[in-house]
């Protein structure tokens, strides 16, 4: 998530006239890792929102077929799409956290 936030501050300013959000789909985070990730937020100064994930939301929308871990990844993904869906922005650019990024990844 480091290399992530240090694009974002990069791009943050480079590009200063346009308007660059972080939104977060939090998939029920153990409250160690909630910590780490608002610590290290707070050291870019970066406010992002923060929305939980609530798979039950999905469960007439997704065929479970017994895998919890694919349940659980579709249901992040869709929720992503109805952010999306819901967005007036121009731009939507999704990543995952478990990536190393370059600091260039957004410009």
């Amino acid at each position: 998530m480091n290399s992530l936030l240090n694009s974002l501050q990069k791009a943050k300013t480079l590009l200063q006239n346009i308007n660059l959000n972080l939104t977060i789909v939090d998939d029920n985070s153990d409250k160690t890792i909630i910590k780490k990730i608002n610590l290290l937020l707070s050291r870019w100064k970066i406010v992002p929102n923060i929305i939980n994930l609530n798979k039950n939301e999905f469960d007439d929308k997704i065929i479970n077929e017994g895998n919890p871990e694919t349940f659980g990844n579709l249901a992040s993904l869709l929720k992503c799409f109805l952010i999306a869906k819901n967005e007036t922005e121009d731009l939507i650019f999704f990543v995952e956290d478990d990536y190393l990024h370059k600091d260039t990844l957004i410009e």
